[in-house]
């Protein structure tokens, strides 16, 4: 790939030296603007007002200077009147020369206003079309770019065609991880992991055989650099990563020795979020992994891949339940009922809703608020045992609800009946609410046989 954008780089026109030159050059040109000799008859009219001004202030000074110079001096002789009369005409005079002063100095101050008004303005006016001719020139710049990288993309066009032309494993890599990323979503549609999933997998025996060929097709993507793909190698990883789960899932009910698919599985998953690190829902199935296929749950495990899902995607129900499993484990079980009650707020199971879920969260809150009637102490809501005991039934109602009983599998019917039977976590709710459970147990459950749901009634019944 790399020998690839070297030729993408290469075809790119190198600039015109010489086509530079002249751009620069042209920068420095201005258009003919106002004459020169305008701009030398401002100057000189400003250093000649200047002098002006200057000479008539210093006469001013002198004048004060030597107020005696004017009018008539004042002899020995005369009367006070004569002398007060003859300082009254000198002062009157000089009054009178002030104001021709002041007017004079006010003229040639709004003459000196309005020349440098004139000059302000010609000077803008310049660096008008100096702004024009820069933006004219920016724009020829602007549209040689363009044209530029049109002629490089067209180039690259060429060079990528050539690339599938003569190296046709190589030519569509992007496009073809998309397809068999989209094929193993839709062979693996899971939405759960009920050990159905991988039954219903088998009786069409072409599409597992389907799978164990993209297997194969995985392998390869070793020899390619991976970070523009790394999400859709995530996915393919995170497929054959579920498919050997349920695969060892399905095959433990048989008896049967599951270590080489549990560690494939294992293998996958890892290599899924090592390739993409935000990759949630590859973490969740770690932490399924932990909890169901290893012997004994490696419950801390569990909670340290739930723990990463959540922080990656907090809008998210499985993360929320598995992390309600390990808790369970430590018996926190305030913590558990916290976390069932949000996971319930929440629309999405992972990727999308879920609604073969719900009864799993309702469920697990149920034996939640159970245990909590047992352990008032841990209830940081300070309710009673009769009160926890009453949302108890009603969340078992929630979960056993008609439109719910579809989603039972027989494994989760056979954990809710030992919960029932003394000791388990249930036990209290039997126990308060006796005929109440055993109408819920009685229902229709369509992957429940009938003679199992007599069996576990009876087992109740047997019950003090």
């Amino acid at each position: 790939m790399s020998s690839a954008n070297q030729m993408g780089a290469s075809a790119v026109p190198p600039p015109n030296p010489a086509g530079s030159a002249v751009i620069g050059a042209s920068v420095g040109k201005t258009k003919p603007g106002m004459p020169r000799f305008v701009t030398t008859m401002l100057i000189s009219f400003f250093v000649a007002c200047t002098a002006f001004f200057v000479l008539v202030v210093g006469y001013a000074a002198w004048h004060e200077i030597h107020p005696g110079s004017q009018g008539v001096a004042a002899t020995p002789s005369d009367t006070k009147e004569q002398v007060l009369s003859v300082k009254l005409d000198s002062y009157s005079k000089e009054a009178e020369e002030i104001e021709k002063l002041t007017g004079f100095l006010t003229g040639l101050a709004a003459l000196y206003a309005v020349a440098l008004g004139i000059g302000s303005y010609l000077g803008l006016q310049q660096n008008l079309q100096q702004a024009q001719m820069i933006a004219d020139q920016l724009t020829v710049l602007h549209d040689k770019a363009v044209k530029q990288v049109d002629e490089s993309a067209d180039k690259t066009k060429e060079v990528v065609h050539q690339i599938r032309d003569e190296f046709p494993l190589f030519g569509y890599v992007d496009t073809n991880l998309r397809r068999i990323t989209k094929q193993l979503v839709e062979i693996l549609p899971f939405q759960g992991w009920s050990g159905d999933i991988y039954t219903n997998l088998k009786l069409n025996p072409s599409r597992i055989q389907e799978i164990l060929y993209y297997e194969k097709t995985a392998a390869s993507l070793e020899f390619f650099e991976q970070s523009s793909i790394r999400m859709e190698v995530s996915q393919i990883y995170d497929g054959l990563g579920d498919f050997y789960a349920l695969k060892a899932l399905d095959e433990r009910s048989s008896g049967k020795n599951i270590d080489d698919d549990r560690n494939r599985s294992l293998f996958y998953l890892e290599r899924a979020t090592l390739a993409n690190y935000n990759n949630y829902a590859a973490w969740n199935d770690r932490a399924w992994i932990a909890l169901v296929l290893e012997v004994p749950a490696n419950y801390p495990v569990a909670k340290q891949y739930s723990e990463t899902s959540l922080n990656i995607n907090a809008n998210q129900q499985r993360a929320l339940y598995n992390l309600g499993v390990c808790e369970n484990e430590l018996k926190h079980y305030f913590t558990v009922e916290s976390l069932m009650s949000r996971a319930l707020t929440l629309v999405k199971w992972q990727e999308a809703k879920n609604e073969g879920r719900f009864h799993n969260l309702y469920y697990n809150r149920a034996c939640a608020r159970s245990r909590l009637s047992e352990n008032l102490g841990m209830d940081e809501k300070k309710r009673s045992a009769a009160r926890l005991l009453d949302q108890a039934l009603e969340d078992l109602k929630k979960g056993l609800v008609t439109d719910q009983l579809k989603y039972w599998d027989a494994r989760d019917w056979e954990d809710l009946t030992n919960d029932f039977l003394n000791g388990g976590d249930l036990e209290a709710v039997r126990r308060a609410h006796r005929a109440e459970i055993i109408k819920l147990m009685s229902q229709d459950i369509p992957a429940v046989p009938a003679d199992k749901r007599e069996e576990a009634l009876k087992r109740l019944e047997k019950e003090t």
